[in-house]
């Protein structure tokens, strides 16, 4: 994989800068849910545009009625993978509110156990969606298909076929997030354009991978015969 190109290609676009405008300004407004569509289609493009090996895989920013639409069903299957946190925590409200009826004194203690466990659990679900997000991406903007996300086996076959990429992948997204928080314009608006960097940096990686993983598996399949 190709960190260096990942970190610095969209700067080879001759329309860069007005591209990572457009990406900041609706990543501005993702803070009101609006324009999280936006960028996770135009994230699915550019993935798609890196697995084909397009040599500018940045997209234009027309057509977004496709854009908001492959975003949102990408969006859709995230929320998804968040329902067990989210019932869980719907659990731990409910039980809180019953004991501090039933009674007040040991509610307290049982209260600090409840968090702590949903705490535990929280931490666990979101590392193992952290994980397997990457094979989610690639393999939605692959098909274009909402149950892209969910066909399990797929999804982990993808996973070994070359794991030690995939979590060189998962660790640079990781390390790019991080970045974009603290990074070029500090925790101001620009924050909001570094974030969107940050997912173009997590879409090359991503179509970077499917085309190593797709090259190893041929490679294995010819092994095979």
């Amino acid at each position: 994989m190709d960190i260096g190109k990942a970190l610095t290609y969209m700067f080879d676009d001759e329309n860069w800068l007005m591209k990572i405008l457009m990406g900041g300004l609706f990543s501005l407004l993702s803070v009101i849910l609006i324009g999280i569509p936006f960028v996770l289609g135009y994230m699915v493009e550019t993935i798609k545009n890196v697995m084909d090996g397009v040599p500018s895989p940045l997209p234009e920013w027309d057509n977004l009625g496709e854009k908001f639409t492959k975003g949102l069903m990408l969006a859709l299957i995230l929320f998804i993978y968040q329902i067990p946190n989210l019932l869980l925590q719907c659990v731990r409200i409910g039980a809180m509110l019953a004991l501090a009826e039933a009674d007040p004194e040991a509610a307290e203690k049982a209260t600090l156990i409840i968090q702590s466990c949903q705490g535990c659990f929280s931490l666990v679900w979101g590392l193992l969606v952290a994980a397997i997000s990457p094979a989610v991406f690639v393999k939605y903007a692959q098909t274009e298909d909402f149950m892209a996300g969910f066909r399990f086996g797929e999804l982990f076959d993808f996973i070994k076929t070359d794991l030690g990429n995939y979590v060189i992948a998962v660790l640079l997204t990781w390390l790019a997030g991080i970045v974009a928080l603290v990074g070029l314009c500090g925790l101001c608006i620009g924050v909001f354009f570094t974030g969107f960097w940050s997912r173009l940096v997590q879409a090359h990686l991503y179509g970077q991978l499917y085309q190593t993983i797709s090259t190893e598996s041929a490679v294995q399949m010819g092994a095979e015969n």
